[in-house]
């Protein structure tokens, strides 16, 4: 697990990529505006939570999180989210 909320955080390096055994990511009440495309490479990530911030969109690479189970994306300034969630089979509602 990596906890990185409340530390206005205002975005992500791509060397995120490096952590693709990590299985929870915790970044909430950051001040994320984007999340880098290399998210993708957290093969292993079960839960991500993204919970405001300042977000408007999420990449479509999010569809490679495939074992990703929870994702928390309450208030942000999402306007819509990608058809690549289609992708993520094992979200639960």
């Amino acid at each position: 697990m990596l906890g990185l909320n409340e530390n206005n955080i205002q975005s992500l390096p791509p060397e995120i990529s490096s952590l693709g055994k990590l299985k929870i990511l915790d970044l909430r009440y950051n001040k994320l505006v984007t999340i880098p495309p290399e998210i993708k490479h957290l093969t292993q990530l079960g839960k991500l939570f993204l919970r405001f911030n300042r977000l408007a969109d999420l990449p479509e690479e999010i569809s490679g999180l495939r074992s990703l189970e929870i994702l928390s994306v309450r208030n942000n300034q999402l306007v819509s989210l990608p058809r690549a969630l289609d992708a993520l089979g094992n979200l639960k509602t």
